[in-house]
């Protein structure tokens, strides 16, 4: 079983893989040109900022698969080159495929805990993974924050 490495920084959204990729200095200025490029036109294509944009490989894919490149005027060899180029930097920082219950915050990991359903679990992991990742606890939720979700999600 291979042992996977720690990652180089700790990414969050895609204002995380900004940061770090501009300060990583064995990547060329092209290359660190190229992705950072591509998280800012991903960020843009998914009508969302930076820091809204969650760095987690899986669901990016699944947010970019229903992106029509033609839409944003943009040929698909681009498209394609903006997917290599966001996968090549979350790949270099070692960003995780999929993120762990326990990266919840402690109130909300011991409510996950007590679901007692997996596939609960697996329906309300977004939602306590974005409350948690934004810092709202959970007797903070309301129909307004749950609402916002739902527009975020969508």
């Amino acid at each position: 079983m291979t042992k996977q490495r720690e990652p180089r920084a700790q990414i969050a959204a895609l204002s995380d893989l900004v940061a770090a990729i501009d300060k990583a200095e064995d990547l060329s200025a092209t290359r660190r040109r190229d992705i950072i490029s591509a998280a800012r036109t991903c960020a843009r294509l998914l009508n969302r900022n930076l820091d809204e944009v969650p760095a987690v490989p899986s669901e990016l894919r699944l947010a970019l698969a229903r992106v029509h490149p033609r839409q944003y005027r943009i040929s698909p060899k681009r498209f394609a080159n903006i997917k290599s180029d966001l996968a090549a930097g979350l790949k270099y920082l070692r960003v995780p495929e999929r993120r762990a219950s326990s990266d919840f915050d402690p109130e909300w990991k011991r409510l996950y805990d007590l679901l007692p359903a997996k596939e609960l679990k697996w329906r309300l992991s977004r939602l306590i993974r974005y409350c948690s990742g934004h810092g709202i606890v959970p007797e903070a939720v309301d129909c307004p924050s749950s609402e916002f979700f739902g527009q975020k999600a969508a």
